[in-house]
């Protein structure tokens, strides 16, 4: 469902630029995804289990379960981005205690009261997308008398 943009797409003669993103194009609505390369391959193992889980018949099915994935995605890494906060902030804090979970819960403890309107705004973003996952086409079924998109859950 999503394809690679490679460096072959580009001008003659222009350079190859640096970077550590890879680029997805999307085969129906042919939008550009970039995704650190790191996690293309995890996002589209993600993606491919959820819309397999469906077994999606026709495109409208297939962009309903891509949505879905892609969603889900998302809530996955908002919640790695606060937990990832969390724990920089413990190597980054001096020690406190001889208690290395002491010093750990301190360190996430200052880093929440540091970092409070980033952690709002990580809650929103993740409140958002799952009120729009009950709002949208997706919270319906995929095909009538076939398997029941779900609002919220999974993977």
């Amino acid at each position: 469902f999503m394809s690679d943009v490679s460096a072959a797409q580009l001008a003659p003669g222009e350079a190859k630029p640096r970077s550590s993103l890879a680029a997805l194009r999307h085969e129906l609505t042919r939008q550009i995804f970039i995704v650190p390369e790191n996690d293309l391959e995890p996002y589209r193992a993600h993606c491919q289990a959820i819309v397999d889980s469906y077994e999606v018949v026709g495109p409208r099915e297939q962009v309903l379960a891509q949505s879905i994935a892609e969603q889900r995605w998302s809530i996955n890494r908002i919640r790695a981005l606060a937990n990832n906060l969390l724990a920089r902030s413990v190597a980054l804090q001096p020690l406190l205690s001889d208690h290395p979970d002491v010093n750990a819960a301190m360190a996430q403890a200052e880093s929440f009261v540091q970092n409070h309107p980033v952690f709002n705004t990580l809650s929103l973003y993740e409140h958002r997308t799952y009120r729009n996952m009950g709002k949208g086409p997706q919270g319906t079924q995929i095909a009538s008398g076939r398997k029941k998109i779900p609002r919220s859950g999974g993977s």
